[in-house]
């Protein structure tokens, strides 16, 4: 497993045939570990703002077009190699369209072939563990080659990567049958090249923090009446949290209020017992202000003495 590193971690433009994965070569294993550690292999911005990740979903159908053109033609054997084609591509991520043509379709009755159906509609809905128990139930399901292996595990990444925003590796390495944390950060950095998941290593604690990961294929229609119950789950969430949010703003604006009416009270005691000061030289204390309440009693001393200064001024004339 430690050997298809070179195969896939990088970023490759294969030929819409080509299923010969040594024939390209990987960066730096070192290098492209110290990048996702650093979040330097997560999803890159363009300039409309678009990710990595979203621009793999928007080109699905240009990619898998070719073997869709073939697919109406071919049957048989031929249909059989296309699948084992396609379910190999490291392009390919997306397969219920291929599902629903009607050739293909056919190829679920095959005496023959039959296992080739079975086995696109595992890379399409399924992950690795539904393969192994596929196994016992299909006596016709083809054998994975190392290539269909290591794109079955990268689909279930995706899965897991949709359900989860974080990853611990021991999870990983049961569901993607890995023995080696190297191992599994080969794959997710294989899987950020590839450009459908883009996220962080958090080898410290060994997990996979999920920034953004490209959805699969729904089945229908269970998978769409799934897809709504978790849509309306998702809308009661957002109006509870915007409920509690509109509760907290009704509060700071109550409090807002009853400071202001607070300050404006404290305000009119101290205006008065100012007057009171200046008109009788005793501290209004029997209007409940008292010394306490951070009045400054020096200023108010001060402009009584210039009053009373003033009087006198104005009797001598």
């Amino acid at each position: 497993m430690a050997a298809v590193h070179d195969d896939f971690a990088a970023r490759t433009r294969l030929s819409d045939f080509q299923t010969d994965p040594s024939s390209v070569r990987a960066p730096d294993a070192a290098e492209a570990a110290r990048r996702a550690a650093t979040g330097g292999a997560s999803t890159t911005n363009n300039a409309a703002g678009n990710t990595d990740v979203s621009r793999t979903a928007a080109s699905a159908h240009t990619v898998l077009e070719p073997y869709l053109l073939l697919a109406k033609s071919a049957r048989g054997a031929g249909l059989a190699q296309l699948t084992a084609k396609v379910t190999a591509s490291p392009e390919i991520w997306f397969f219920s369209e291929l599902l629903d043509m009607p050739s293909i379709r056919e190829l679920a009755h095959s005496e023959t072939h039959s296992g080739h159906h079975k086995l696109l509609e595992i890379f399409a809905y399924g992950t690795l563990s539904h393969y192994r128990q596929a196994v016992s139930t299909t006596p016709d399901l083809p054998k994975l080659d190392p290539a269909q292996e290591i794109k079955l595990k990268q689909l279930t990444l995706l899965s897991a990567a949709s359900d989860h925003r974080v990853l611990p590796y021991s999870g990983l390495m049961k569901a993607l049958e890995l023995t080696s944390t190297s191992e599994v950060e080969d794959l997710i950095i294989r899987t950020i090249y590839a450009q459908v998941l883009s996220g962080r290593l958090d080898q410290a604690r060994s997990r996979f923090l999920v920034d953004e990961v490209i959805g699969r294929d729904v089945r229908y229609p269970e998978g769409v009446v799934e897809l709504s119950e978790n849509l309306r789950e998702w809308q009661t969430r957002i109006e509870a949290t915007l409920g509690a949010l509109n509760e907290q703003i009704d509060l700071v604006r109550k409090a807002e209020t009853g400071q202001a009416e607070w300050w404006n009270k404290l305000e009119a005691q101290r205006l008065a017992a100012a007057h009171e000061v200046i008109a009788t030289g005793t501290p209004a204390f029997s209007s409940g202000f008292q010394p306490a309440d951070n009045m400054d009693l020096d200023l108010m001393s001060k402009e009584r003495a210039h009053l009373k200064a003033s009087g006198r001024k104005r009797n001598r004339k």
